[in-house]
């Protein structure tokens, strides 16, 4: 299984290699498999390899989530954040940037024993 910073590198690759959407996981017109997706889409497809895949019940996904939303750091939930009509793309890739971080920062300290692992 994939480290919580695993999910999201992951998830900022899909964006990177995907494009970026508004107003669902992803776009719906022709193949959803290799089309843009939105931030939460993202996630979904490191985790599931499908955008409309949602099945976050497990730790690391709701850690990823949880992440994502602390490094986004305005309150807003991830889809309502994501779609905001003014939103810029370098805004989605530097929230996952700063996500990453803090996932790899958890993650060192786990290992050095200073940290339990979440």
């Amino acid at each position: 299984m994939k480290t919580t910073a695993g999910i999201l590198i992951a998830a900022k690759s899909a964006l990177l290699r995907r494009g970026w959407y508004q107003g669902d996981y992803a776009l719906t017109d022709g193949d959803e498999r290799d089309g843009p997706v939105c931030a939460y889409g993202a996630i979904n497809v490191a985790i599931s390899g499908d955008p409309f895949n949602y099945d976050l019940d497990t730790d690391k996904s709701h850690r990823a989530l949880s992440l994502l939303r602390k490094a986004i750091g305005t309150g807003m939930d991830i889809p309502h954040w994501n779609d905001n009509e003014l939103r810029q793309p370098e805004e989605i890739l530097d929230a996952f940037d700063r996500a990453i971080a803090l996932a790899l920062a958890d993650e060192v300290l786990v290992a050095v024993g200073r940290q339990e692992p979440s």
